[in-house]
């Protein structure tokens, strides 16, 4: 093999660009033959230094802070236990939701309730639940409300869950109940589920078929069809889950059963709906009575 010596292995005596990477064996240089600082990014090729070869090898000691807006993907940023205190707002979407409103009750007395009787409506409360009537006289009904203090705003970043349940105690041959959040009066005797609203109703033709459906209103009802039939003394469990303004999913339950999944509907959904979380049960201008129990009921509007 042949050998220079030191005057023609110097570094003035080789042209430059004479030596080139395809020129150097493999692991004939490695690093303490390369004093420090020696080599510069001038020195580098573009791509001659694999990402390979940089994987882990990088201290914090040699990265600059990345200051520059848009250098770092939000998609890459997993843990924000550590964000310190004053470095910018997160975005709604990244907040876990929050409770905004929360309504639960037993009806184990009057308050805050509000009643509206026509005929012979009554509407009564005890450790059992709220029982509600309308007897005997056609075009009788009873409405109960509670005023949840504000509107709540139904957009789509809010969802909403309303739940409660129920049983017909005395099933007459024609009747409407209806329970939900929003306005819906009642007129001689009839539900106008036309009005703003969101809920579940229950409803008796002609002694027909006791049916139980979802309903949402923002001027024109909508809803889900039949769900499930009721009969006497059945113990129903609903929850309906508002998503903003674009869907309610609505679900069921039947004597301990295990919850039905998803009815879905995406028409008709309501903006904004009324302060009122109601109740209402009528005899469809029918001299019939019909007696429902309802058990408990919860509200939850989500930040």
């Amino acid at each position: 093999m042949a050998t220079f010596g030191p005057d023609i292995a110097g570094t003035a005596n080789i042209a430059d660009d004479a030596i080139t990477a395809a020129k150097i064996a493999a692991g004939a240089v490695d690093t303490s033959e390369v004093a420090d600082n020696t080599l510069t990014a001038d020195d580098l090729g573009a791509g001659s230094v694999a990402d390979s070869e940089l994987a882990g090898a990088i201290p914090d000691s040699k990265l600059a802070t990345i200051a520059t807006t848009g250098k770092v993907s939000g998609a890459a940023v997993t843990l924000l236990t550590s964000v310190p205190a004053g470095a910018g707002n997160l975005p709604i979407a990244n907040v876990p939701p929050i409770p905004l409103l929360v309504e639960s009750t037993i009806f184990e007395d009057t308050a805050p309730f509000v009643e509206a009787l026509v005929g012979t409506g009554t509407i009564a409360y005890s450790d059992n639940g709220l029982d509600m009537a309308t007897g005997t006289t056609a075009s009788s009904h009873a409405t109960q409300r509670n005023n949840i203090a504000q509107a709540v705003m139904l957009t789509t970043n809010h969802d909403c869950f309303l739940a409660f349940t129920f049983k017909i105690a005395v099933m007459g041959t024609d009747f409407e109940f209806l329970g939900g959040v929003g306005v819906v009066n009642t007129t001689t005797g009839d539900v106008n589920t036309n009005e703003t609203h969101i809920g579940f109703k229950v409803t008796r033709v002609a002694s027909g078929t006791i049916n139980l459906e979802g309903t949402n209103s923002s001027g024109t009802e909508a809803t889900t069809g039949a769900l499930t039939t009721v009969a006497l003394d059945d113990i129903i469990c609903v929850i309906a889950h508002i998503k903003g303004t674009s869907t309610v999913n609505y679900y069921w339950s039947k004597n301990g059963s295990a919850f039905s999944g998803p009815t879905a509907v995406s028409t008709s959904v309501p903006v904004v709906t009324a302060s009122y979380l109601n109740f209402q049960l009528g005899n469809n201008a029918a001299a019939s009575d019909t007696r429902v129990r309802i058990g408990c009921r919860s509200f939850t509007a989500m930040l």
